[in-house]
């Protein structure tokens, strides 16, 4: 399907992709680096296609292509999921991946069709969202800024990602630190209802979470109640962080034993990182967080990295605090379509209540 609006427009057109354009996207997405004091390149191989489709229950995913040449020269996505906001259902998109190949600049003048053309294929949004790397400020710079025809990105706050380093001392049964609490590995039935009754606590927490890569942790007291509980999620097999190379202090950083001070190890630049990332973190304070979250670094030690993600207002920040670290941080955007041309949503400044935000950093 063609963009609406590519008439006159050269010999471009915006369609769906399919699983046969995975090669297409993939060689888009390997120019996606990103600099800073560590530089990343976020990939989804084997098939971005399939890794996108698994992150939400359906992905659309567009590619400006060149109608003479067949060539794909651009791609944008949005992944549809299932979140808590203001402690109800709805329908969140996630917009990711927008990008051209190097060199073809000019062609920023079709990102209104890039929008237009994922809203129309994604009516049944309630709410649109996004994240941007703070460091990023090319992409800062050119969606901040209202523009004609455009969604406007409403900066709602920072979410910073920690990474920690798996290891320590595995946790004793009815250890005091934990408050007598025990770790238990596996999901059962008083897991899910736990998460039934609490994840709608929190706005843009994941409805549903079913993975097979991911590894269920949780504190139970005597009388078995939980008291903090999260999932470990491996998803390495269809996305991975390539670290790109170290700049500022980090590159003397990259090259010293930090891990022997208890922070997590550099990767080697070039090589992807072997991690993992916490998803549907609970607890019921910060100092019972921060024990959970050391009884479960101890069992997680085939990584080497594991990622957290908080937004600015979680009161769990202060467990992290307790807990030596590196961290990087990116922007939250509510994105509202209203006025631009591309379809209509309420203000998405005004959506959400002040509930904690809790998004897991595996989805983004």
């Amino acid at each position: 399907m063609n963009s609406p609006n590519n008439k006159g427009r050269s010999s471009y057109a915006i369609c769906l992709a399919t699983p046969d354009d995975a090669e297409a996207i993939d060689r888009i997405f390997d120019c996606m680096e990103f600099s800073g004091g560590i530089g990343i390149r976020f990939e989804r191989k084997p098939n971005p296609y399939l890794s996108l489709a698994a992150e939400g229950y359906k992905a659309v995913i567009c590619l400006l292509k060149n109608e003479e040449s067949g060539q794909a020269v651009g791609v944008g996505a949005c992944v549809m999921r299932k979140a808590f906001v203001c402690g109800r259902e709805k329908n969140v998109g996630y917009l990711t991946g927008l990008k051209l190949l190097p060199g073809n600049g000019k062609l920023l003048r079709f990102m209104p069709d890039f929008y237009a053309f994922l809203r129309a294929h994604t009516k049944e949004a309630d709410l649109y969202m996004t994240t941007i790397l703070s460091d990023n400020l090319p992409a800062r710079h050119l969606l901040e800024k209202r523009r004609r025809n455009m969604p406007r990105y409403l900066y709602r706050g920072d979410y910073t990602v920690y990474c920690l380093k798996p290891g320590g001392r595995a946790l004793r049964e009815r250890h005091p630190r934990a408050g007598g609490a025990v770790l238990r590995r596996g999901a059962d039935a008083v897991l899910r209802d736990f998460y039934q009754k609490h994840q709608a606590d929190h706005d843009l927490a994941a409805v549903v979470f079913d993975s097979p890569t991911a590894d269920f942790y949780s504190f139970r007291g005597g009388d078995g109640e939980i008291t903090a509980a999260c999932a470990v999620w491996n998803q390495q097999s269809y996305k991975q962080y390539r670290i790109t190379g170290y700049g500022g202090a980090y590159k003397a950083l990259s090259k010293l034993p930090v891990h022997l001070l208890g922070y997590p190890a550099f990767p080697k630049a070039g090589a992807a990182a072997n991690y993992a990332s916490a998803a549907l973190l609970h607890a019921g304070t910060p100092k019972i967080a921060a024990d959970f979250l050391r009884a479960v670094l101890a069992e997680t030690k085939a990584y080497d990295l594991l990622l957290l993600g908080l937004y600015e207002n979680d009161p769990l920040h202060a467990a992290l605090r307790q807990i030596k670290h590196f961290r990087y941080r990116s922007r939250l955007y509510l994105v509202d379509f209203e006025g631009s041309g591309a379809g209509a949503v309420s203000d998405a400044g005004a959506v959400l209540n002040d509930a904690t935000i809790r998004i897991d950093v595996g989805l983004l």
